[in-house]
């Protein structure tokens, strides 16, 4: 009788542990279907977010590099796609650059300098950080230190790449801006040496001579041109500006984006002219400019070029300037 009754209790037990073993095999069956499951949407979810970032990077590109005056279209894709993937060397770049374009330097700079991170020799965004370091500065004091900055910034890239057009273009600017139109003698020759630490580069350092040596690398690009021509008009040499505002409007003409020409090159010749005081001349830029972009599609009205004709018209009307600042003109 009791061996009977162990074995009663032995098949009860053993019933118990296979009924306790094929519930928990089952709750493990479940388990894996549901991670499989959730795997499965993941996997979608993520190539479809792949996809659409792929997507909106693309089209931002485009509207930035293939078209005029679509800064803020093409910075609203870009930031799409940096809130999918911002982890992104590529989506980083161009969401600083395009923050940039859209005139937004403090931030573009931000975004660029957490690019670098990544990619600390990749030459477009060391020097997209340079013009944003040199857009940088709401009064004097600030906007030298940014423009000293901007400089060590532009050495890197020259390191990185010797036969970049841009970098010597952007040191010219810089050059010209601060009215250092020659080469630097004395404590200013130290001054730059320190700020570059080249010493052939400073040889080299004068405005004019930076920008033969950007067109010599980009002879093709119309707003190196339109640099120097504002140059030989700050040294009062306005014969040698008109010819080199004449090669910028050759190439204007032939550099067309989404049916527009670049209203942007007549547009700048008129504002440095204006500085020059030859209202007349900056006039008869000005409403080429218009000619070029009828609708004045501009990123801030204070950019219009119909606020640069208006402003013309009366200083030709009065023989007087009106005050402003050309930095933020261009």
């Amino acid at each position: 009788m009791r061996k009977k009754c162990l074995r009663i209790t032995n098949r009860r037990f053993a019933g118990g542990v296979e009924t306790r073993e094929r519930g928990w095999s089952a709750v493990r069956r479940a388990g894996l279907c549901v991670a499989a499951v959730a795997a499965a949407i993941a996997w979608i979810w993520v190539g479809e977010c792949a996809e659409d970032y792929r997507k909106h990077l693309e089209k931002g590109i485009a509207l930035s590099e293939e078209c005029r005056h679509r800064e803020e279209e093409a910075l609203a894709e870009v930031e799409k796609a940096y809130r999918m993937n911002p982890n992104d060397f590529e989506t980083r770049y161009w969401y600083g650059r395009t923050l940039y374009d859209n005139r937004r330097f403090g931030e573009a700079a931000g975004v660029l300098e957490s690019a670098l991170s990544q990619r600390p020799d990749d030459v477009k965004a060391n020097a997209y950080l340079a013009y944003s370091y040199g857009r940088i500065g709401e009064n004097l004091l600030k906007r030298t230190v940014y423009m000293f900055k901007s400089t060590r910034q532009i050495k890197k890239v020259l390191d990185i790449d010797p036969n970049f057009a841009d970098a010597y273009f952007s040191l010219a600017i810089g050059c010209t801006y601060l009215g250092w139109y020659e080469k630097p003698t004395g404590v200013f020759r130290q001054l730059v040496k320190l700020v570059l630490e080249d010493e052939e580069l400073v040889d080299t350092f004068s405005a004019e001579a930076l920008y033969f040596k950007a067109i010599s690398l980009d002879p093709d690009n119309a707003w190196y041109y339109v640099q120097l021509g504002w140059l030989y008009l700050k040294q009062n040499k306005p014969d040698k500006a008109r010819k080199e505002f004449e090669k910028a409007m050759a190439l204007a003409e032939k550099d067309v984006k989404c049916g527009m020409k670049d209203d942007t090159v007549p547009r700048g010749i008129a504002v440095y002219y204006e500085d020059a005081q030859m209202f007349e001349e900056g006039l008869r830029y000005a409403k080429t400019a218009l000619r070029w972009n009828p609708e004045d599609l501009c990123l801030e009205p204070r950019l219009s070029i119909g606020r640069v004709i208006d402003r013309l018209e009366e200083e030709v009307r009065t023989g007087k300037a009106i005050m402003k600042d050309v930095a933020d003109e261009m």
